[in-house]
């Protein structure tokens, strides 16, 4: 008669430990990794290219946002240095549906290459669309190289 009794105790015992152990589960913080900055140092400026190692293909006709998300246009070429890195966009801005506007080109070291499940997207570190506009309308000079007239097939 007591082994059940201490059997059912156990189970009881058991059931709310089990319960208990459900409730408030032990969960370890998870270590804050550093930032890689802290470790090797921020890159300095004139190394900063967000389009190192992109396929500069993809890039052409993305959406360019300004710093606050406002629509500036969109990447029509890329103008690459003597290395063959891109150093700057061309951007067609403004106008309405395809009409009008003009380009602007915008230093590479002023954007971001975003690539997200969503698409892809040029934003723009600290211009807004009002800074784009107040930009001299980009004037293609004989010594721009433009991946456009190299690579377009």
């Amino acid at each position: 008669m007591k082994i059940p009794y201490l059997l059912g105790c156990a189970t009881a015992l058991a059931l709310g430990a089990g319960a208990s152990l459900a409730a408030d589960p032990i969960v370890a913080d998870e270590p804050e990794l550093p930032n890689v900055s802290s470790i090797f140092g921020a890159p300095p400026e004139e190394a900063r290219n967000p389009l190192r190692g992109v396929e500069l293909g993809s890039v052409l006709n993305l959406p360019v946002k300004g710093a606050k998300g406002m629509s500036v246009g969109t990447v029509e070429d890329i103008l690459l240095d003597q290395s063959g890195e891109a150093s700057a966009i061309v951007v067609h801005e403004g106008g309405f549906l395809g009409f009008g506007g003009r380009q602007v080109q915008i230093d590479v070291k002023e954007i971001n290459f975003l690539l997200e499940y969503s698409g892809r997207e040029i934003t723009l570190d600290s211009m807004t669309a009002q800074d784009v506009a107040a930009l001299p309308a980009y004037q293609a000079q004989d010594s721009d190289t433009r991946f456009s007239a190299l690579y377009r097939g």
